[in-house]
């Protein structure tokens, strides 16, 4: 029935809604400002529950933050049309301003589909436009059966008190006793607090709460607080947000596995940790975090940030009594003039100030010494008697007390004096610390923030650094603070030596209560959201780090999982942020954040890209930083994946990576073994992967396909991949357009395998001179043809690039046509390869083109005017050529490179080529008239497609 509504039909049909399934409004708005200026696109979700609409909306405006954001909305009917008032804060994280929309959208529904115009403010511009919109089941999907976590109940994240008799009676059998030994071995490992990228503190924290969970021994419930505690309290290498999300996700895990067996002032102690790291985590405004939300920086962040706050969901904490969102604990002890004991740092994080002597290692001396002699000497002290200067390689550095009264003249007010830069620190360019006292009347909650004055570092984002009584604290943070005195240290950067540039810092103190009542209504807004009884201790946060994780699903990855920011990128947003909270969701709130998403596809993904190559197991990673141990995605994801596809993937992860395997498990370390026991594989029964799991994937997003020959034998299976770098860039890219690989037979035979960032020219394209790769091909067609193979046809016009103008487009002047056709087939003996290759170049007047294909280092080539053939081993790939011009075989080892690459060298005249290969056929295709022969066949490149007679 159509759902166009008049007033009384619209009332009529909220009320037949009642007892239906929750929706979801999910609206777009596009518009202009009075001046005709396009705004960034917002999108708006409303929740509708039994008919009435939910006080709070979710937007989203993607220049600001690109995260979800809360407001309010009010929901009324007149004249027919369904108007909704929303009043939408848009926070800043740093990068981006803050700006404030109010939206009056005005509509109607024809069926579940909402069309209308909307009017209103965005960041103070008065502004319209139209308004588009959906109605969808309610997100995240409920799942059914679910039984309420109580307020101190424990385990909650990954398992309920219920399921630990049937994980301890696993653990008894012979499988489960390989897995427990797995974790006895990573528990033997060093523990490494300090690493920036890599800090294992909290994983042996969450590995002993698991042998705690195992044997309820409160000895292990006692070594992982202990652990945990070192963890909380050890300062990372980096001074970046998200080396903060593996600590905080390994102590989440020990805090809910052992919460009945610790003490009390331990449980408060780290809970009150969780609280702080949990919506540092999730809010995301500082230096080291990256807001786009197809970042790996975000998805670890917001993912582990989500798990945190949900391990202390309910739970009493106490009151705060530090800022809201501050770092880790940093005590700086009393200046020591006389020297003192040598203090190890390891990697010395950039701002860090102790009072002995330090012993530096390599990697900081690589990273440059300018805070060496500050580091050594510069202490915090009530009240140092003068200013001291030193010298640190070409910077001078100083470290002044100041008056109060240049910082506050009126505490009460927050009015302040700036503070000129430039005689602070001198002639020259410098870093400058800034002492004085700051004395509060009243207790309340407060923000200091500091307004520096250009010019600004913009690419490190920070440019002020406080601390309060000793305790580094986040700029404009808000803070709980009694009355008294407090000591404050502020460190500045001076950017720019010009004598005539501005350079000032202006401390202001301001009270911050209305932002906490702001703060309350919004936790207030997400409980009537949720529905969840009041629940709302953390409930903004959480609700945000799940919305913001179903979007790295959404922009990171794309609907067939193939990452955005390549195979390691992606594997690290999903088991150090995005799965974890998934499983902690569904299972502490009954909500599934992944259920459709392509979370369901991870796992596939892997497993059909997976080969042996020179006896290891590899999957041709694509993307800046090669390489992942996707064996440990195994059990995290498995219970987010498609029922069907389970039993497929239990099979071939144990095969590999269980008894039948290695025995790692693919585990690296002990916090995953919980996802291996909460996983519960061993209900599911293992089937061979053939017919079950798909033999092809085509990703629309990123416009990438992946073929296998099957699995039955899985040392002999072929896999072909093409890349035409399609779809939104979530962040660092390799320039890979129209590159595809082949890989299969033990070997990989067309592919760069280097670990780092490649340059166009290191991709199985068609290089031009002065032209490179570095947009985004289009898709023209893609379809299986009939006889068998698949077929995909590319306009590679707009990928490419004049490297003399960075950026500039593709033009008709310079080239009118670029077209790359791929044919694939890869037999029906699961052991063999047929790749049809067709480029068609046209324009690009006196540029020379070059064919090319990367080999690895061992292979050996043999060419004639026919073709070529590439041997490793025992094994062939052989290949006829036929082009509109001649060309020539060039076998090139590049300097620093393990790998060769044979390239075929076409003059400016030439437009065409047609490359057909294969491998493991017996017979090498031959070259005729006007086609390639390969056995039966006649395979023709014409007409922009590549036929088969």
């Amino acid at each position: 029935m159509g759902r166009i509504v008049t007033s009384g039909l619209f009332l009529t049909l909220l009320c037949g809604l009642l007892g239906a399934e929750d929706q979801d409004l999910a609206l777009t708005l596009r518009g202009r400002d009075e001046a005709g200026r396009r705004l960034p696109v917002v999108e708006l979700m409303l929740r509708q529950r039994a008919g009435a609409w939910s006080g709070a909306v979710w937007g989203t405006a993607f220049s600001h933050v690109r995260a979800d954001h809360l407001g309010q909305v009010a929901v009324t009917v007149a004249d027919g049309d369904l108007v909704l008032e929303v009043d939408l804060p848009l926070r800043s994280d740093g990068w981006v301003p803050a700006a404030h929309a109010v939206f009056t959208i005005t509509g109607r529904f024809t069926d579940d589909a909402f069309t209308g115009t909307w009017e209103g403010r965005f960041a103070d511009r008065p502004a319209s436009g139209q308004a588009r919109g959906q109605l969808r089941p309610a997100w995240p999907r409920a799942i059914a059966g679910h039984r309420p976590i109580a307020s101190e109940e424990h385990p909650r994240l990954f398992l309920r008190r219920e399921d630990i008799p049937q994980i301890r009676a696993f653990a008894s059998t012979a499988l489960g006793r390989q897995v427990v030994a797995r974790l006895d071995a990573l528990l033997e490992e060093p523990i490494d607090y300090t690493g920036g990228y890599g800090s294992t503190g909290g994983f042996h924290a969450a590995g002993h709460a698991i042998r705690f969970l195992l044997e309820d021994d409160p000895a292990h419930a006692q070594r992982a607080g202990d652990i945990a505690l070192r963890a909380i309290s050890a300062r990372l290498g980096v001074d970046h947000l998200y080396a903060h999300s593996h600590p905080a996700l390994g102590v989440a895990m020990a805090y809910d596995l052992c919460y009945q067996a610790w003490d009390p002032v331990l449980r408060q102690e780290v809970a009150r940790y969780l609280d702080d790291i949990g919506r540092r985590l999730v809010y995301g405004h500082s230096r080291g975090f990256n807001a786009n939300p197809g970042s790996n920086w975000s998805a670890r962040c917001r993912g582990s940030g989500g798990v945190a706050l949900l391990a202390i969901d309910g739970d009493p904490l106490p009151p705060p009594a530090r800022s809201l969102v501050v770092d880790l604990p940093l005590t700086i002890p009393p200046c020591d003039r006389g020297g003192g004991q040598p203090v190890s740092l390891g990697r010395m994080p950039q701002h860090w100030l102790v009072s002995s002597p330090v012993e530096l290692d390599d990697a900081y001396r690589r990273r440059g010494s300018r805070l060496k002699d500050v580091a050594e000497r510069i202490g915090f002290a009530a009240a140092l008697p003068e200013v001291t200067s030193y010298l640190a390689d070409d910077q001078q550095i100083r470290f002044a007390p100041l008056a109060e009264r240049h910082l506050f003249s009126d505490d009460r007010t927050g009015s302040s004096q700036a503070i000129d830069l430039r005689a602070a620190h001198g002639e020259r360019p410098s870093r400058v610390y800034l002492h004085t006292r700051l004395t509060i009347r009243d207790a309340g909650v407060y923000r200091l923030r500091t307004d520096l004055g250009p010019p600004v570092d913009e690419e490190r984002g920070d440019h002020a650094w406080l601390w309060l009584n000793g305790r580094m604290i986040r700029d404009n943070a808000p803070l709980a603070l009694s009355a008294g005195s407090y000591a404050l240290l502020i460190g500045s950067d001076r950017p720019s030596d010009s004598p005539t540039a501005r350079a000032f810092i202006m401390p202001r103190l301001e009270r911050a209560d209305d932002q906490h009542q702001r703060l309350s209504a919004w936790q207030a807004l997400v409980a009537q959201w949720r529905a969840d009884g009041g629940r709302a201790h953390n409930a903004y946060w959480i609700d945000s780090a799940a919305r913001h994780s179903r979007r790295w699903l959404q922009v990171g990855a794309g609907d067939r999982a193939f990452p955005g920011e390549g195979d390691a990128y992606g594997a690290e947003s999903i088991d150090a942020g995005v799965a974890p909270l998934a499983l902690a969701y569904r299972n502490a709130l009954a909500g599934d954040i992944s259920a459709g998403e392509s979370m369901e596809w991870i796992l596939p993904l892997y497993a059909l890209r997976a080969v042996p190559v020179d006896g290891r197991l590899h999957t041709g990673h694509w993307g800046r930083h090669r390489g992942t141990r996707f064996a440990r995605l195994f059990p995290l994801v498995l219970p987010l994946s498609q029922a069907e596809h389970r039993p497929a993937l239990v099979h071939y992860w144990l095969q590999r990576w269980g008894p039948q395997g290695d025995g790692s498990f693919g585990i690296a370390h002990p916090h995953e073994i919980l996802y291996v026991l909460t996983s519960r594989f061993w209900q599911i029964e293992a089937l061979p992967p053939a017919g079950r799991l798909p033999t092809s994937i085509h990703d629309s997003r990123r416009l990438y396909w992946a073929w296998r020959s099957g699995y039955d034998h899985f040392h002999g299976d072929c896999v072909v991949e093409l890349h035409a770098r399609g779809g939104q860039s979530a962040g660092w890219w390799a320039h890979d357009a129209g590159s595809w690989r082949l890989r299969g037979r033990g070997r990989a035979w067309a592919m760069r395998d280097d670990r780092n960032g490649l340059a166009p020219e290191d991709h199985n394209t068609i290089q031009l001179a002065d032209w490179s790769l570095t947009g985004s091909a289009q898709l023209i067609d893609h379809h299986s043809r009939a006889g068998g193979g698949h077929l995909v046809r590319l306009d590679m016009g707009p990928a490419y690039r004049r490297d003399r103008e960075r950026g500039s487009p593709w033009d008709q002047e310079h080239g009118d046509r670029a077209l790359r056709c791929l044919l694939v087939d890869l037999g029906h003996d699961q052991s063999s390869a047929l790749v049809a290759l067709g480029d068609r170049i046209e324009g690009f007047a006196d540029n020379p083109r070059h064919w090319q294909l990367w080999l690895p280092a061992g292979a050996t080539v043999s060419s004639d005017a026919g073709g070529f053939t590439i041997s490793q081993g025992d094994e062939h790939l052989q290949a006829a050529v036929q082009a509109d011009a001649p060309w020539q075989a060039e076998l090139i080892a590049p300097d620093g490179a393990q790998q060769q690459l044979l390239r075929l060298n076409l003059p400016p005249t030439a437009s065409r080529i047609l490359v057909v290969m294969a491998l493991g056929t017996g017979h090498r295709p031959t070259l005729e008239a006007d086609a390639i022969r390969h056995g039966q066949e006649l395979i023709r490149w014409d007409d922009d497609t590549i036929y088969r007679e």
